[in-house]
Protein backbone atom coordinates (compact mmCIF):
# COMPACT_ATOMS: atom_id res chain seq x y z
CA UNK A 1 0.00 0.00 0.00
CA UNK A 2 1.62 3.41 -0.50
CA UNK A 3 1.82 5.44 1.98
CA UNK A 4 0.80 8.78 3.74
CA UNK A 5 3.09 10.99 1.44
CA UNK A 6 4.85 8.77 -1.47
CA UNK A 7 6.88 9.75 -4.56
CA UNK A 8 5.79 7.12 -7.16
CA UNK A 9 6.86 6.16 -10.79
CA UNK A 10 4.31 5.31 -12.99
CA UNK A 11 4.47 3.55 -16.17
CA UNK A 12 1.93 3.31 -19.27
CA UNK A 13 -0.47 0.23 -17.84
CA UNK A 14 -2.47 -0.75 -20.95
CA UNK A 15 -4.34 2.00 -22.87
CA UNK A 16 -2.69 5.62 -22.85
CA UNK A 17 -4.23 7.86 -25.15
CA UNK A 18 -4.11 11.63 -26.46
CA UNK A 19 -6.27 13.50 -28.42
CA UNK A 20 -5.48 17.66 -29.11
CA UNK A 21 -7.08 19.07 -32.41
CA UNK A 22 -6.63 17.14 -35.23
CA UNK A 23 -4.80 14.14 -33.80
CA UNK A 24 -6.13 10.94 -31.95
CA UNK A 25 -2.92 9.09 -32.11
CA UNK A 26 -1.85 7.24 -28.65
CA UNK A 27 1.68 8.59 -27.32
CA UNK A 28 3.81 6.76 -25.20
CA UNK A 29 5.04 7.40 -21.77
CA UNK A 30 8.14 6.07 -20.59
CA UNK A 31 8.21 7.06 -17.48
CA UNK A 32 6.34 9.78 -15.11
CA UNK A 33 6.37 10.56 -11.19
CA UNK A 34 3.54 11.75 -9.03
CA UNK A 35 3.20 12.48 -5.85
CA UNK A 36 0.59 11.76 -3.25
CA UNK A 37 0.21 13.49 -0.03
CA UNK A 38 -2.26 12.33 2.01
CA UNK A 39 -1.70 14.95 4.89
CA UNK A 40 -2.50 17.71 2.72
CA UNK A 41 -4.67 16.23 0.52
CA UNK A 42 -3.12 16.57 -2.89
CA UNK A 43 -1.47 14.96 -5.32
CA UNK A 44 0.87 16.30 -8.13
CA UNK A 45 2.76 15.54 -11.28
CA UNK A 46 0.18 16.28 -14.11
CA UNK A 47 1.10 19.36 -16.62
CA UNK A 48 1.67 21.09 -13.12
CA UNK A 49 -1.68 20.77 -11.90
CA UNK A 50 -2.16 20.48 -8.45
CA UNK A 51 -5.10 18.14 -7.41
CA UNK A 52 -7.57 17.88 -4.63
CA UNK A 53 -7.85 14.28 -3.06
CA UNK A 54 -11.85 13.76 -3.01
CA UNK A 55 -12.04 10.33 -1.03
CA UNK A 56 -9.85 7.80 -0.09
CA UNK A 57 -9.55 4.78 2.02
CA UNK A 58 -6.57 1.88 2.53
CA UNK A 59 -7.90 0.80 -1.46
CA UNK A 60 -7.77 3.60 -3.10
CA UNK A 61 -7.77 7.63 -3.45
CA UNK A 62 -9.42 9.74 -6.12
CA UNK A 63 -8.32 13.34 -6.76
CA UNK A 64 -9.77 16.17 -9.05
CA UNK A 65 -8.10 19.90 -9.57
CA UNK A 66 -8.27 22.80 -12.46
CA UNK A 67 -5.24 24.99 -12.83
CA UNK A 68 -6.07 28.55 -15.07
CA UNK A 69 -3.22 29.99 -17.46
CA UNK A 70 -2.50 33.39 -18.14
CA UNK A 71 -3.90 33.51 -21.27
CA UNK A 72 -7.24 32.09 -19.75
CA UNK A 73 -7.13 28.52 -20.66
CA UNK A 74 -7.59 26.07 -17.88
CA UNK A 75 -5.78 22.87 -17.25
CA UNK A 76 -7.93 20.03 -15.67
CA UNK A 77 -7.65 16.42 -14.03
CA UNK A 78 -9.68 13.76 -12.73
CA UNK A 79 -8.25 10.38 -11.22
CA UNK A 80 -8.64 7.43 -9.17
CA UNK A 81 -5.50 5.23 -8.01
CA UNK A 82 -5.92 1.75 -6.83
CA UNK A 83 -3.54 1.64 -3.36
CA UNK A 84 -2.51 -1.59 -3.18
CA UNK A 85 -2.12 -2.65 -6.98
CA UNK A 86 -0.76 1.08 -7.79
CA UNK A 87 -3.11 1.00 -10.72
CA UNK A 88 -3.73 4.69 -11.62
CA UNK A 89 -6.84 5.83 -14.35
CA UNK A 90 -6.85 9.71 -14.84
CA UNK A 91 -7.68 12.00 -17.39
CA UNK A 92 -6.52 15.80 -18.32
CA UNK A 93 -8.47 18.22 -20.24
CA UNK A 94 -6.86 21.44 -21.89
CA UNK A 95 -9.56 23.74 -22.25
CA UNK A 96 -10.78 27.41 -22.94
CA UNK A 97 -13.76 28.34 -21.46
CA UNK A 98 -13.71 31.98 -23.43
CA UNK A 99 -14.54 29.85 -26.79
CA UNK A 100 -16.21 26.90 -24.92
CA UNK A 101 -13.59 24.73 -27.06
CA UNK A 102 -11.67 21.50 -26.02
CA UNK A 103 -7.87 22.04 -27.21
CA UNK A 104 -6.13 18.86 -25.80
CA UNK A 105 -7.34 15.60 -23.86
CA UNK A 106 -5.40 13.26 -22.36
CA UNK A 107 -6.27 9.54 -21.05
CA UNK A 108 -3.70 7.87 -18.84
CA UNK A 109 -3.53 4.31 -17.95
CA UNK A 110 -0.54 3.39 -15.71
CA UNK A 111 0.89 1.73 -13.36
CA UNK A 112 2.54 3.41 -10.18
CA UNK A 113 5.10 2.22 -7.47
CA UNK A 114 6.30 3.89 -4.37
CA UNK A 115 10.20 4.84 -4.75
Amino acid sequence: MLPIVTDAACSPGVDLGFAARHSSEPHAIARMGLTVNFDAGVVTGFIGITARIDEANANWVSFKGTTANPSGTEWSVHGAMDRITGSLGATVIWFNPKTDTLLMRMNYKLICKPL
